[in-house]
């Protein structure tokens, strides 16, 4: 697809390439997405590690979604 149109191009290739992710919390999948279903809601709920250190949880979790 041309993302500047939305055009299908004919005989694309997708590509698919390794990737970083940086960020100040190493947050998984499965807490991603029990933010986002609303089972994790502040930070005091994180286990230490999952825990922000430069940033507000709520900051981040609007980010998230």
């Amino acid at each position: 697809m041309d993302i500047t149109t939305g055009d299908i191009v004919p005989d694309y290739a997708p590509r698919i390439e390794r990737s970083v992710i940086r960020s100040c919390a190493k947050w998984n999948y499965q807490l991603a997405e029990d933010i986002l279903t609303g089972k994790v809601t502040s930070e005091d709920q994180l286990a230490q590690q999952y825990k922000p250190e430069s940033h507000e949880f709520l900051d981040m979790c609007s980010d998230l979604l």
